[in-house]
């Protein structure tokens, strides 16, 4: 994954790629949670997630908002980006989480220290993500899969590091 830890951070991250259809992951100290899909307009699904962050935080883990950050496209696309990342953004300020600890990362930021140089074909999504140690099941959605892939980067990446307690920060 990342050179700089062999280890995850000690908390939780909620990994959004907020796009028309929101793909999300759910973590704790390595662990995966749960994932999946929602519209980032329905705020009660969206609310849901983010209040399931504090949950597995017990008051005390720190908890970490990751949002691939909008880029390229038309106006249009990035403007619903943007609005998908908003309430993302909203919904997790609402269930108790700090604007300080809300990250943002461009794809080929995500991408490149997990091996990975563009989009991946959906029929390759489930192999993708069993060699990175997941084991879903099922066929996980497109937003999903990058969801996934952002919060496998983010349980060792220096950008979270940075947002959370000395204490909390993966071993190198």
């Amino acid at each position: 994954m990342n050179p700089a830890s062999r280890y995850p951070h000690n908390c939780v991250v909620l990994a959004v790629d907020s796009a028309a259809r929101s793909g999300w992951s759910l973590w704790s100290c390595g662990v995966r949670i749960n994932s999946g899909e929602c519209d980032p307009l329905d705020a009660e699904a969206v609310d849901g997630v983010c209040s399931a962050a504090g949950k597995y935080s017990y008051e005390a883990l720190p908890k970490v908002l990751v949002l691939e950050r909008p880029f390229g496209g038309t106006l249009r696309t990035v403007d619903g980006l943007g609005i998908a990342r908003g309430a993302w953004v909203s919904a997790w300020l609402r269930a108790g989480g700090k604007k300080r600890r809300v990250v943002s990362v461009y794809p080929q930021s995500w991408r490149g220290p997990l091996g990975i140089k563009g989009k991946i074909d959906p029929l390759m999504q489930r192999p993708v993500l069993k060699s990175h140690g997941i084991d879903l099941h099922r066929e996980p959605g497109s937003d999903e899969f990058e969801a996934l892939l952002i919060g496998l980067w983010a349980l060792r990446s220096p950008k979270v590091g940075a947002v959370i307690p000395k204490q909390w920060r993966a071993a190198v």
